[in-house]
């Protein structure tokens, strides 16, 4: 499955050239920004493995202020690209917990090297806590705390802030963020196939290039999913 990546660089060249080294390296570039306020509205949006940031932008907040928003609320990789390595930088890396940081000028092999080892490294840690954690999933629906079975849930539909989880013989609402909730899930059972949509691959019943079936209900792909989705899915045996 490709990588995605989100770039935040406000030098367009260096942009633009990151871009390209990325992609002609089957690495998805999802967005990119010269703004660390408008990298991160648009970040909360993604489904992505790693941000790469560079630590002076456009506007008023910095690298370090977008790295600490993200890891505060995402188990994505955070890279820093910067020109600096003095001490005083290396420090301020270390607060944001980054996962690494390359000096600029780079070569395109240790970037993309860099890349594969942080998103590795990134996945072994949720393989590991995923393997750790109760089968159960625990939430708030209703004011009282509800046991989910993952292996119950047909699909999740996000609705704003709120999520609808449909579930063989129950509907749950929750307040909370999508990506957040598929943190929660099985990672070699459940799929994100749209912004507002996760699936477990268990109860597809059928697939075409842009909807899969579950039961009776339509979900859409889309285009920023579709490819990893049919990658993924290529080899299923639908109901």
């Amino acid at each position: 499955m490709s990588q995605k990546v989100y770039i935040v660089e406000d030098m367009a060249v260096t942009r633009a050239s990151i871009i390209s080294t990325l992609e002609q390296n089957d690495i998805r570039v999802m967005g990119s920004s010269a703004s660390a306020e408008i990298a991160w509205k648009e970040i909360q949006e993604l489904s992505l493995d790693l941000v790469l940031i560079d630590i002076n932008l456009a506007g008023e907040k910095d690298g370090f202020w977008l790295a600490a928003h993200i890891k505060a609320s995402f188990s994505i990789g955070v890279v820093f690209l910067t020109a600096y390595g003095d001490r005083d930088t290396l420090e301020k890396i270390k607060l944001t917990q980054a996962d690494g940081y390359i000096q600029k000028p780079f070569k395109a092999p240790t970037l993309i090297a860099n890349i594969g080892i942080v998103i590795q490294n990134i996945s072994l840690q949720k393989a590991t806590i995923q393997s750790q954690k109760n089968p159960e999933i625990i939430i708030k629906s209703g004011g009282k705390q509800v046991f989910i079975d993952p292996s119950e849930i047909h699909f999740v539909r996000s609705e704003g802030n709120y999520l609808e989880i449909i579930c063989s013989k129950k509907r749950e609402i929750t307040r909370m963020k999508i990506g957040d909730f598929l943190q929660e899930l099985p990672t070699n059972q459940f799929i994100q196939v749209h912004r507002r949509y996760l699936i477990n691959q268990a109860k597809i019943s059928a697939i075409n290039t842009h909807t899969i079936w579950i039961d009776q209900e339509k979900i859409p792909i889309s285009d920023s999913y579709k490819k990893d989705v049919h990658e993924l899915l290529k080899d299923i045996k639908v109901r």
